[in-house]
């Protein structure tokens, strides 16, 4: 982030269970990019975020839309998150049925 001057417009949330500033509020302090990382282990920088974290992920099972319908199962991430990911492969297999 900082080779690239990204630095800047990095937003840095203290914790996983404070209260997420508004897009609004994020645009005014022009730090409107936020930065997740995929692992937990090593050194992170004060806006690398862990992603399981703040995130909540559905399985990558879902192809058809019924998958999506009834109580919701989660793959990784805690339930309680703020941050919900929709993971979906729901698609018609040729392009000319979309």
């Amino acid at each position: 982030a900082q080779a690239s001057r990204l630095a800047p417009f990095l937003n840095v949330q203290l914790g996983a269970e404070d209260a997420w500033p508004t897009l609004e509020e994020m645009i005014a302090r022009n730090q409107r990019l936020v930065w997740f990382v995929d692992r937990s282990e090593g050194t992170l920088a004060p806006w690398d975020l862990d992603l399981w974290d703040y995130v909540v992920e559905t399985p990558y099972s879902n192809r058809r839309k019924s998958d999506l319908e009834g109580p919701c199962a989660f793959n990784r991430g805690t339930p309680a998150n703020a941050l919900f990911l929709l993971n979906h492969f729901i698609s018609p297999p040729d392009p000319a049925a979309a």
